[in-house]
């Protein structure tokens, strides 16, 4: 067995985030969200331009599935769902209405997206912590994408003060399984990262919340998925938590036979 490339991508804290990064990505996202305002509204009445489309597309399926979930058993079901029903038949004007002024310029869509966007910016960051933003600075997750894709001269490049790399990367699955597979492993990375630190958060136990996104990339170290050229049962990627300087990370490791 050779270990021909180990890498570990650290997490960003926030304060070595570029200064303001999560307002910039706010910012266009609220931009974009009101450049599409009104390709939403004609979407909204292509589907539902009338009281009839109202009552058969929202009414009558509404109505189905609140009955689903009430209890026959319980003695106020039928008047619970008799008020439900009514409600939801006759608010079909009132719907239509709606959906214009709401989505007019400066209505309740644009309004709504604004007050929302304060809350988009701190949540943002714990994505931007591991992602990063590629105009600015590159994350743990796109840095261990390009390892696995065997992108040594773009690693060296992007490397940061957060990480570590020996040796040269080689492409780590099967030219047939390599897209599909990396853009699996980009999402659990950052679903499972982003857990782990709103976790650590929160007072959970962080190596309990890795352990589980461990076991799905596990799950793709294989003979089946995994390059010809490396060995399953020594190569290997795992996320990682380093308590003392309270940073998570990615770890790669590619080892041949």
């Amino acid at each position: 067995m050779a270990t021909v490339f180990e890498g570990i991508f650290g997490e960003w804290k926030p304060e070595e985030l570029p200064e303001g990064i999560n307002t910039d990505v706010a910012t266009d996202w609220e931009d974009i969200l009101k450049a599409k305002r009104d390709k939403i509204k004609a979407r909204l009445s292509e589907v539902i331009p009338d009281e009839a489309a109202y009552q058969s597309r929202i009414a009558e399926v509404a109505t189905e599935e609140f009955s689903n979930v009430l209890n026959p058993n319980y003695y106020k079901t039928e008047r619970a769902f008799r008020k439900f029903k009514i409600k939801v038949k006759k608010g079909g004007s009132a719907w239509l209405s709606n959906v214009e002024s709401a989505f007019a310029e400066g209505g309740r869509f644009d309004t709504g997206v604004t007050a929302n966007k304060q809350k988009f910016i701190n949540n943002i960051l714990y994505t931007l912590r591991f992602t990063g933003d590629m105009n600015k600075v590159w994350g743990c997750v796109p840095k261990a994408i390009k390892a696995i894709e065997g992108k040594g001269k773009v690693l060296e490049k992007i490397k940061g003060t957060v990480d570590s790399i020996t040796g040269s990367p080689v492409p780590m699955f099967k030219v047939t399984h390599l897209p599909r597979i990396k853009a699996l492993l980009a999402n659990v990375f950052t679903e499972g990262l982003v857990m782990a630190r709103m976790g650590k958060e929160a007072g959970e136990v962080v190596d309990d919340i890795l352990a589980e996104y461990n076991a799905i990339i596990a799950d793709y170290i294989s003979a089946t998925f995994l390059d010809e050229s490396l060995d399953p049962t020594a190569s290997s990627i795992t996320l990682e938590y380093d308590s003392v300087a309270d940073r998570l990370s990615i770890h790669v490791v590619e080892a041949t036979p």
